[in-house]
């Protein structure tokens, strides 16, 4: 099996422009209130985008999915992300269901709204997710034989529930093994809830060839060894979110 292993990014080139999010809130058969927040880009036919599900409590409007919704409009891409109702209704106390029942009823919610969308082209959506969110991620995509990519974006790869780490990657997204389409695995290089030895451990028993991503940082990028945190942590976030936007890039040209 080719395994890809991307420490630097390269290839591909970006233009910034100005993007804009529109809000839509969709009430679920709960009673929830599930937000979604809409990157379009100007086109006069359908584009393609990627759903994204967020972590736990890294919800949709934080810097790494502002970076992604920055560079996939900017190359025709739309994107779709949301928060958890969970986290809509109580930001500080709010938790996931159990077994992310309900999560993965809210990602299917916002798929199902992207799918009957004429603004976006149902044969180019990619599936993805952060943390927690690309848990349920998987379980959407794996039902969702249309889905094009996935993109798994600091994925737990240990067993939450023990004190010591285990790898557990394949425990957590069970079936992925099986995989035979586009998959992106990207964590930080310190990642306590991806090592990154777990991560390439999973990786090469895979069917499909991932792109495996190593970037610098913790699961939300930092580095708490760095002289300048901030600076530091920005260029690792905005590392991850071009590797991600090139490895969706190249999935829909060759569509």
């Amino acid at each position: 099996m080719l395994l890809r292993l991307v420490l630097t990014f390269c290839a591909t080139m970006f233009t910034l422009t100005a993007f804009a999010t529109e809000v839509v809130n969709i009430d679920t058969r709960r009673g929830a209130k599930l937000e979604l927040l809409l990157d379009i880009p100007a086109s006069d036919k359908p584009v393609p985008a990627i759903l994204i599900a967020p972590g736990q409590g890294y919800h949709a409007r934080l810097p790494l999915f502002d970076r992604i919704a920055e560079l996939a409009t900017a190359n025709g891409i739309g994107v779709v992300r949301f928060n958890w109702s969970y986290f809509t209704a109580d930001s500080k106390n709010g938790k996931p269901s159990e077994k992310l029942v309900r999560e993965i009823e809210e990602m299917e919610i916002a798929r199902a709204w992207l799918r009957n969308s004429k603004k976006f082209d149902p044969k180019r959506i990619a599936i993805a997710g952060k943390s927690l969110g690309s848990i349920v991620a998987w379980q959407v995509f794996d039902r969702d034989a249309e889905a094009g990519a996935l993109l798994l974006l600091t994925p737990v790869c240990i067993d939450t529930s023990k004190e010591s780490p285990r790898d557990a990657t394949l425990e957590n997204y069970t079936g992925l093994q099986s995989v035979k389409r586009p998959l992106l695995l990207l964590a930080g290089d310190s990642d306590p809830l991806c090592p990154t030895e777990f991560l390439y451990a999973a990786a090469v028993r895979l069917k499909t060839s991932p792109r495996v991503v190593v970037v610098g940082g913790d699961h939300g990028f930092g580095d708490k060894s760095a002289k300048d945190f901030e600076k530091t942590r920005n260029a690792n976030l905005d590392l991850a979110a071009r590797s991600s936007i090139d490895f969706v890039l190249k999935q829909f040209s060759q569509r």
